[in-house]
């Protein structure tokens, strides 16, 4: 937990380790290869109404639309890939 985030500093600790390097290993793989949910419904009006409003808002400030993964992923399937996950990933370190 970072300093900025005090509920998870409260929380109780699981202990050293908290998981095993095997189990840690299986979260991290299936983590790494969980797709992005597919784009849905992108012609729909609704949709559409919504994407003006995230942009008006400026909540593209921090939660970017679209994004390139790096070119040194752990696995190679993962390189290179373009994804819209409208995600705040520099707030997930």
């Amino acid at each position: 937990c970072s300093a900025a985030q005090v509920e998870c500093r409260r929380a109780p600790d699981g202990g050293e380790p908290e998981v095993s390097d095997n189990i840690f290993a299986q979260v991290l793989f299936y983590s790494r290869n969980l797709a992005v949910p597919a784009r849905r419904k992108v012609d729909d009006p609704q949709v559409l109404a919504g994407k003006r409003l995230f942009a008006q808002a400026n909540c593209v400030a921090c939660h970017v639309p679209a994004f390139t993964t790096g070119s040194d992923a752990s696995e190679p399937e993962l390189a290179n890939q373009r994804i819209r996950p409208y995600s705040d990933l520099l707030l997930h370190d």
